[in-house]
């Protein structure tokens, strides 16, 4: 039955149908097929799964719908390398099926009380995942609620609470406190104005979390004249409490400085041998020119047209 819905473009998802799919879900002997068959574009692995959860009729769907749906996709077996790809893509597939995450946020007191430990655990699981691959995840109210709820629950790994609330950026910031400035003469420069204003709102990509962060630079953080937000070594400007998170963060942010502020210097330098005509990013590397078995600082790959 399974099979037969997912590859017949035409066959009808009936509400009694849902039993027979997940049976079929859960006998299917190797979960990464079952990821190929769901994910294959030729198929109709995504309308079905979408048609699937828009059975659930109230909390306890999330036991007897949404869980194993889940616990199929998200296995040991899965997490292996090859299928990591198939993976995130089925878990994207779920978490933009419209209206299941509004469901869970609006719903989530009483889907917690119905639910056994398992099933609460399998979807925390799930929108860490969701958080990890998605920006929408990471902005979205819904999963900021569903996660400070998981966050003061006991039916759930703390562990896995703490790691949702952390990529989401959940957690209490002390509030950052100018230090004492040191003396300076009236053309030294000092980076402590920028540094202690939190990150987010300089340019189009430039944001809270790190995450949000397109590694290519935009054409508007090119043409930023002002200092980005960057961790002080002495961490007083420390953005991100989870201290895992935070060395992502602070690590994050210096390797791409080091690459982009050299691009930047060099764009906005006003001499007529340093203007770049027609510039445009090719790629990215961390290769070593000078000893190719050896890796580099992240560096961008610049063409731009010779001068005339």
């Amino acid at each position: 039955m399974l099979t037969k819905l997912v590859r017949d473009e035409k066959a009808i998802f009936r509400s009694r149908d849902t039993h027979a799919f997940l049976q079929g879900m859960d006998l299917f002997d190797s979960k990464p097929e079952l990821l190929l068959l769901l994910t294959d574009s030729r198929n109709c692995g995504e309308a079905r799964l979408r048609e699937c959860l828009s059975m659930i009729t109230g909390p306890e769907a999330a036991d007897s719908i949404i869980a194993p749906i889940l616990s199929n996709i998200m296995t040991d077996e899965t997490l292996r390398p090859l299928h990591k790809a198939r993976r995130k893509m089925a878990v994207v597939m779920i978490y933009n099926v419209p209206g299941l995450i509004q469901f869970l946020a609006e719903d989530w007191a009483k889907c917690i009380n119905l639910s056994s430990n398992e099933t609460v655990c399998i979807i925390c699981q799930f929108l860490i995942e969701a958080s990890l691959s998605l920006v929408e995840a990471r902005c979205s109210q819904d999963v900021g609620t569903i996660a400070k709820s998981m966050k003061k629950s006991t039916q759930i790994d703390t562990e896995l609470s703490h790691k949702l609330c952390a990529i989401l950026q959940l957690v209490d910031t002390p509030d950052l406190k100018m230090p004492s400035k040191p003396k300076t003469s009236a053309n030294t420069a000092v980076c402590w104005g920028a540094d202690l204003e939190p990150p987010g709102g300089r340019h189009d990509n430039d944001h809270p979390n790190y995450r949000d962060i397109s590694l290519v630079p935009t054409k508007d953080e090119l043409a930023y004249t002002g200092r980005s937000w960057l961790p002080l070594a002495s961490g007083e400007n420390r953005c991100v409490q989870d201290l895992d998170q935070c060395l992502l963060d602070k690590n994050f942010r210096l390797l791409r400085e080091d690459a982009v502020g050299a691009m930047r210097d060099n764009i906005t330098d006003p001499r007529p041998s340093k203007v770049w005509k027609n510039a445009r990013i090719i790629g990215a590397s961390c290769k070593d020119v000078r000893n190719p078995r050896g890796t580099a600082p992240l560096h961008f790959l610049v063409q731009v047209d010779p001068h005339e």
